[in-house]
C-alpha cells in the first residue's frame, strides 16, 4: 500500500494537522511512502531510498515504538530523514488506529 508524506505536519499537544494525506499522484511532489504490516509489526519505507523505521506496539503499551531507525539522510530521497520520520511515525500511527492496536 503507498501514501503520500504529508506536506506539512505540525505537532501539537491538541492536535495533528496533515496536509496532502490523500494525494497519491505519481507526478506529486510529496513522495510516496510504503507501508507494510507484517506480524505484529508496521514497516514503513521509501521505495529506491535507503529510509526504512519499524514500528511495534509493546504488551501494556498505548503507543507504539520505533526499531530499525534510519538514521542518515538519502542523497537520492526527496526528503531529509527527519521529514521521512515525522510523515512515517504518522502513517504507522494510522494503520495501527485502523488495525485497532491503538486507540
Amino acid at each position: 500500500m503507498f501514501y503520500s508524506a504529508p506536506r506539512s505536519v505540525i505537532l501539537r499537544p491538541d492536535a495533528v494537522d496533515i496536509r496532502a494525506e490523500g494525494d497519491v499522484n505519481p507526478m506529486s511532489p510529496a513522495p510516496q511512502l510504503r507501508v507494510q504490516v507484517v506480524d505484529d509489526e508496521i514497516i514503513v519505507t521509501l521505495p529506491s531510498s535507503r529510509f526504512s523505521v519499524t514500528y511495534y506496539k509493546p504488551d501494556r503499551s498505548p503507543q507504539l515504538m520505533a526499531k530499525n531507525i534510519s538514521s542518515e539522510d538519502d542523497q537520492r530521497a526527496a526528503l531529509t530523514v527527519s521529514e521521512f520520520l515525522g510523515a512515517a511515525w504518522w502513517l504507522a500511527n494510522h494503520k495501527a488506529r485502523e488495525l485497532g492496536w491503538i486507540i
